[in-house]
Parts: C-alpha cells; structure tokens; sequence
C-alpha cells in the first residue's frame, strides 16, 4: 500500500462495509484519513461488501461526497485517494484498468470539499429553488473572524449601556479590556455552538452561576461583583464594595433569568 498501512480487522471492517452507516472514532494520528481515503477506492473499485458477505457494486467517484472541515483536509484526502487508485490501476485486469483510468481522471471534479464549499455547490445548483444569487461567495475565514470579533466587541458595547454592575466585573476580570473580551466571547461562542446541544449547556451552565451565587462561597470582591451582576444589583459605595451581601437575603427578591 502506498501509505504503508496494515488494516487492523476493525479497520478493514470500516472500509469495507456496505448497506449500512459506519462510524470511526479513533484517537489522533490512529489512521482515520487514511481509512477514509481507502474507503472511498474500495467503493469505487470493488463496491465493499454487506454485512451478508455479499460483494457490492462499484460507483464511480463522481458519486462520492467526502466532506473535511478543512482546505488542506481535503486536499489530503483527494491526493489520497488518487495515489490508491494508482495502485489499484497497476495490479487491475486490463477491463477494470480502463475503468479504474476514466475514474482517475474525473477525481479532480469529484465532490471532496469543506462543508462550506460542498453547501456552497448544492446552493449554486439549485439557485432558483432556495432564492439566493448563484454568484454569492463564501466569506474567507480571516475575513469572517473579523467580523465576529467587530460584532462581539458592539454587542458587549450596547450592552453595558447604563450596568455599573457589569462595568466593574469587567474592570475587575479583563481591565476593561473590550477587544480581549470580544476575543473571549467569540470563541466562547465558537466552543459551544460546536456542542452536540448548545441550548442544553446554556441551560445547565445557566442554572450552576444560579447556584453559585446564591452560595456564601466566597466574600472577595471578584466573587461579590459576579453575584452583582447576575442579580442586576447597582454597585454599592465603593467604600462598601468589599462586602459581599447576604446571598440568602436577596434570593427572595431575584429576578427571573432567561
């Protein structure tokens, strides 16, 4: 083999079962691009086999689609799969050889893409169908953080307004460092719009800062500043702001959270 790989029996499994969906998990550097890309030859030159042992049918590569998070992912992958299709061609009997050279020759049209530039394609087809211009491009990633960090930075801006509460936490946790806390949010962001369910860690991290604050948990003026916050509470006379105020005290007149 090209990549000098030996298949573990769970491997080959993984590249050659068919009639059903297959999922590989595996640790980094484990071999998962190189199943995949073995995956997608074995499909397109003997058709891999069902779970009966009965062999499959072969596609061709323009019916592939093979989606990476990355430019250079996919560029990988479609290298990959053209070097294993070279191997296949040099020990193939003559009729397949000539099959397996068309297939070669229509990998650099095959879909193998990001999940931007593969839905990027679908929408240009059927431009009509979903009212968008065919001639839209999709926005460089630089570009697009740009724009991120400009919009946390203006959310976080509004929505001080008036908070003196929230304006001294962030005195206190990033020196009122508004472009350090944007970079904070959008990656925040980021992190958690990549969870299987976002709302249900909105929801459960909601309900924890809940329960800290109306803990005695700490009496700094980091922790009475955050308690501040949550309740909407005006800071006090800085002479006082040392003071954290009674969590049990105010429970009773806290504000519904969203």
């Amino acid at each position: 083999m090209s990549d000098g790989f030996r298949w573990t029996p769970a491997q080959q499994r993984a590249i050659s079962l068919v009639g059903r969906s297959v999922v590989v998990g595996a640790a980094a550097g484990s071999g998962k691009t190189a199943v995949l890309a073995a995956r997608a030859v074995e499909l397109v030159t003997t058709g891999g086999v069902n779970s009966d042992g009965k062999a499959g049918r072969p596609c061709g590569v323009s019916q592939l689609l093979v989606a990476t998070f990355t430019n250079a992912a996919a560029n990988e992958m479609r290298q990959r799969i053209a070097a294993r299709l070279g191997d296949a061609i040099a020990v193939a009997e003559p009729k397949q050889r000539q099959r397996l050279r068309s297939e070669l020759d229509r990998l650099p049209a095959a879909t193998i893409g990001t999940l931007s530039s593969i839905a990027g394609q679908l929408v240009r087809r059927h431009d009509a169908k979903v009212g968008v211009d065919p001639h839209f491009a999709v926005l460089p990633d630089e570009q697009a953080q740009t724009l991120r960090l400009d919009a946390a930075q203006a959310a976080i801006e509004d929505g001080l307004g008036e908070d003196e509460a929230t304006a001294a936490l962030l005195d206190e946790l990033v020196d009122g460092d508004l472009p350090r806390l944007a970079r904070l949010l959008v990656d925040v962001h980021g992190r958690v719009w990549s969870l299987p369910d976002p709302q249900q860690w909105q929801t459960e991290t909601t309900a924890a800062l809940a329960e800290l604050v109306n803990a005695d948990w700490s009496s700094s003026s980091l922790a009475t500043l955050m308690t501040r916050v949550v309740r909407r509470e005006k800071p006090d006379h800085p002479a006082h702001a040392a003071t954290a105020p009674e969590p049990h005290a105010a429970a009773a007149s806290e504000p519904n959270r969203e």
